[in-house]
């Protein structure tokens, strides 16, 4: 007897199924259903690539880029070529109309005069003295590419700076949901011990109870815990240009690295390369040359200017023909002004205003980083005693709780008193958290204060 073997056409389909099943088809990244892992470094690489501020922060540096190139062009000669052609029809009276040859009168009639008109030309400019005017206007606008792109470079500190702010929102809110859920499971099992020893009448139904009370309380607290990291991870998302219920995931670097900082060299060196500094300084530059402009309208105006041009009624059938229709200029032209009605003094007195005020928004920019680096620095400082105080409470409350559940155990102590316990060790886990995650911020906003990396 032969047997056969092979599969129904709706077998071959399961499988094809089960198949392709197996296959990872690429999703689009940031979507809701990616999940990635991201590191600080790549949370602040998205968001400067992506952010709405950063990319209009990088476009007012290409333009002003843009204006400092045009400015090149009051330097080079303009030259213009130009060529015309027109065709005229001039209708006009027989003047012969009227008149009588041999006892005919002519008829009155209109004649046509038909002309055409050719001609080509080349202009040539060439500014040669304009009272310091066009170096004072390249100055100006080299300044304020050099302002665009410090402001970018603020921008993108900034930007960095929420980064960093809501990515450890994310951890803290990760965190704070880890201890949620632990007091959650240790209030159940506290739960199920209550009610074993109720049930063999080695406890009052009063401790039974308070154990309930007390678990539905760290439930609610779980609640609250799981919408803050929702909350958390949307505003990361947010920052990062995604979708905000991208299920994005961060590495944990709460952990601290402590590092010694001397104020005086974070000042010195805030106030060399913070960018809020440099768009001062800039300022003033754009200040200086606009007074420079200013000045140039006492100055006289010296260009130089040729012209070459061909004209005739009809199209040139060589190069003598040409020649004998064509014809060139050079020339200089000198302007000297004498009286505006005071324009230019006004001018003048405004410019010199603006660059008094423009140079002592410097000195204030500088005193504002100053006061900033020591701010960020003394918050560094507390954070760090915080740390320390934290870890040794933590310390503290878990030994206690420890004993508090080994005394309850043993019968030598209130279900109330291990509560308290617990409660305290809950209180100890948030306060090292808040600790762990107040010095991270504040060594950011530090390196924010002083415009570079000073963290180990």
């Amino acid at each position: 007897m032969k047997v056969k073997t092979g599969l129904m056409p709706g077998s071959v389909v399961f499988i094809l199924f089960l198949a392709l099943a197996q296959v990872s088809f690429p999703v689009e990244e940031g979507s809701p259903s990616t999940v990635r892992t991201l590191t600080l470094e790549e949370c602040i690489s998205i968001a400067l690539e992506h952010n709405a501020d950063a990319v209009i922060a990088q476009k007012y540096v290409e333009m002003a880029g843009a204006e400092a190139r045009g400015a090149v062009a009051n330097f080079l000669p303009q030259l213009n070529a130009s060529s015309s052609y027109s065709y005229s029809v001039q209708s006009f009276r027989d003047p012969l109309s009227g008149i009588t040859f041999d006892g005919v009168e002519v008829p009155e009639r209109y004649l046509e005069r038909k002309t055409d008109s050719y001609s080509a030309g080349l202009n040539l400019r060439q500014s040669l003295f304009r009272g310091g005017y066009n170096l004072a206007n390249l100055s100006y606008a080299r300044a304020g590419h050099k302002k665009a792109g410090h402001s970018y470079e603020q921008t993108k500190q900034l930007l960095a700076l929420e980064v960093k702010l809501r990515y450890y929102d994310l951890l803290k809110a990760s965190r704070l949901l880890q201890v949620a859920e632990e007091l959650v499971r240790s209030s159940e099992e506290q739960v199920k011990l209550e009610e074993s020893l109720y049930e063999i009448g080695a406890t009052a139904k009063a401790n039974l109870l308070r154990a309930k009370v007390k678990l539905g309380e760290d439930r609610l607290s779980l609640i609250s815990a799981r919408n803050g990291l929702s909350i958390a991870r949307a505003n990361l998302n947010d920052i990062l240009s995604w979708h905000l219920d991208t299920p994005v995931e961060v590495v944990d670097n709460l952990i601290v690295e402590r590092a010694t900082f001397d104020l005086p060299a974070l000042i010195e060196e805030a106030i060399a390369q913070h960018p809020s500094v440099r768009m001062a300084a800039a300022q003033v530059q754009q200040a200086r040359a606009s007074l420079g402009m200013a000045k140039s309208g006492r100055m006289p105006i010296l260009s130089a200017s040729g012209s070459y041009s061909w004209y005739d009624s009809d199209l040139p059938k060589d190069l003598s023909d040409w020649k004998d229709h064509d014809s060139w200029s050079v020339g200089l032209s000198l302007s000297m002004p004498i009286f505006d009605g005071l324009a230019t003094k006004s001018s003048i007195r405004q410019a010199q205003l603006n660059l008094s005020v423009a140079r002592e928004d410097l000195e204030q920019a500088k005193r504002d980083v100053s006061l900033t680096v020591k701010q960020a620095l003394l918050n560094v400082t507390e954070a760090e005693e915080k740390i320390q105080l934290t870890e040794e409470s933590l310390a503290l409350a878990e030994e206690e709780r420890r004993l508090a559940e080994e005394r309850y155990r043993l019968g030598a102590s209130f279900l109330l008193e291990l509560m308290d316990s617990r409660v305290a060790f809950t209180t100890a886990q948030t306060n090292h958290i808040s600790a762990l995650y107040d010095y991270k911020l504040s060594v950011a906003q530090l390196e924010q204060a002083v415009g570079s990396p000073v963290a180990p």
